[in-house]
């Protein structure tokens, strides 16, 4: 007890103490509390604005995020938060891609209607010239009927061949000269327009295709092939027990690059005058640069050899065109070449970048698997089988409507193909935008519908009064 203090006082000051005690508690629970009340004011306040933004983190940001608001606010968050979270997330991804959906729907609908429409406008203008086309062509039956063909019938045509730098006169040789024949088709050629039929004439080498009727005659006049060694066609496409390939002495090697070399081919008009056509080689060998032997085999028909694809090939057919100016026949070059048509493919087969008029059209021999040449007979086979042998050398007029129709058509013989093409393709281009068209409306009309909504539901603007 200290100084000055009585017992009462003392019990008094005890009492007093522990009622203070109790009490302080109280005030700091109360305080505590309101503390957080006020915090936790402020930080709905803010949450209430992080809400209004978008949401467009993952899954596991949105989880962490939440837990996150939940420990400053004091509490842990429900899943029933994180769901609401995530489905109002993935609401708005999705409507944003049925957006962009439909968006490019309808962009791609537009522009195949625009590319439709303008290519049946191209069209109409094609129409133009196929009557231009088509007058031109009747134009050259009446004159073919009228006098051209009689103009070229009365020509005398002969082919030779002959190593190119010979100096031996094998121009004036009767022998070196090998004649041609008519070949007409029995019936009227040409278009189906109106009246536009005519009797076609050109001239054929006699005896066949340059093998035939050039190169193995010189393979038995020097002695490199027996008459044995050569059957006709008919037995090499039908052959039977008694038919032969070759006799004892047959040697193939050399009789194969007998073949082979650079001759020049020529065209002698009436006797007398001389006009050079190409130089071909009848048989000819080529190293293609394949070391796949798969490819070399099976695409080029070749025979793969040291990094190297050897192929093998021989002239197939040949057609020139000629016209007469002043009087004399000369090679007709339209198009860039002497040939009868426009081809689209190569040599070998592959598409051309631009139409090829050559005069002489090559064919691959499938090379045999020990390496070797590949056998005359064999060659003569597959030419045979390939093509008329009759007809593979021919000669005919620039003025031949079948020639004016070519080159009015673009080598194509049909006067409406480039409008029946432009026709279909903006038929085609119609169609596939109206097919786009349509999930273009489905996405797009509920974004547009919910827009007039909400357009509808904004108050009107107040007027306001004149300011006096």
């Amino acid at each position: 007890m200290r100084h000055g203090m009585t017992s009462t006082s003392v019990t008094t000051r005890r009492g007093f103490r522990s009622r203070a005690g109790a009490r302080a508690p109280n005030d700091r629970e109360r305080a505590g509390a309101e503390g957080r009340g006020l915090f936790d004011d402020v930080y709905d306040d803010e949450v209430e604005e992080d809400e209004a933004l978008e949401v467009d983190e993952s899954d596991d940001e949105d989880e962490s995020w939440a837990s996150d608001r939940a420990r400053l606010r004091g509490r842990r968050a429900t899943s029933s938060s994180l769901e609401d979270l995530r489905a109002s997330a993935f609401k708005r991804e999705d409507a944003r891609s049925t957006l962009q959906c439909g968006r490019a729907s309808a962009i791609g609908s537009v522009v195949l209607l625009l590319f439709g429409f303008s290519s049946f406008g191209r069209a109409s203008t094609y129409s133009e010239q196929s009557e231009h086309a088509k007058s031109e062509y009747a134009r050259a039956v009446d004159e073919w009927t009228g006098f051209r063909r009689a103009e070229f019938a009365s020509s005398r045509f002969e082919f030779a061949l002959a190593p190119v730098g010979s100096t031996s006169d094998w121009s004036t040789s009767t022998t070196a000269w090998k004649p041609t024949r008519e070949v007409t088709t029995g019936y009227r050629e040409g278009v189906d327009l109106r009246d536009a039929k005519y009797e076609a004439l050109r001239f054929a080498l006699e005896g066949g295709d340059l093998i035939e009727a050039i190169g193995i005659p010189e393979l038995l006049q020097a002695g490199k092939l027996e008459k044995s060694d050569v059957p006709s066609l008919q037995e090499l496409l039908n052959p039977d027990e008694t038919t032969r390939s070759y006799s004892r002495n047959y040697n193939n090697t050399a009789v194969m690059e007998a073949l082979m070399g650079t001759r020049s081919l020529s065209l002698r008009v009436d006797g007398e005058h001389i006009l050079p056509v190409a130089d071909i080689e009848l048989f000819a060998k080529a190293v293609i640069p394949i070391t796949n032997w798969k490819t070399c085999k099976y695409q080029y028909a070749g025979y793969p050899h040291f990094g190297g694809c050897e192929t093998y090939s021989v002239v197939d057919r040949l057609c020139i065109k000629l016209e007469k100016r002043e009087g004399t026949w000369s090679i007709d070059m339209y198009g860039g070449g002497a040939g009868c048509e426009a081809r689209s493919l190569t040599d070998e087969g592959k598409p051309a970048e631009f139409a090829n008029w050559g005069a002489v059209i090559r064919h691959r021999v499938a090379a045999p698997v020990t390496g070797a040449y590949p056998a005359l007979s064999f060659v003569r086979r597959t030419l045979a089988m390939s093509r008329d042998s009759a007809t593979a050398v021919i000669i005919r007029s620039s003025a031949d409507p079948h020639i004016k129709l070519l080159n009015a058509t673009g080598g194509s013989a049909s006067f409406d193909e480039q409008q029946v093409s432009l026709t279909v393709a903006g038929i085609v281009l119609i169609v596939v935008a109206a097919v786009l068209a349509v999930p273009a409306f489905c996405l797009l009309l509920p974004f547009e519908s919910d827009a007039a909504k909400r357009r509808q539901r904004v108050p009107p603007p107040v007027q306001l009064r004149d300011m006096v």
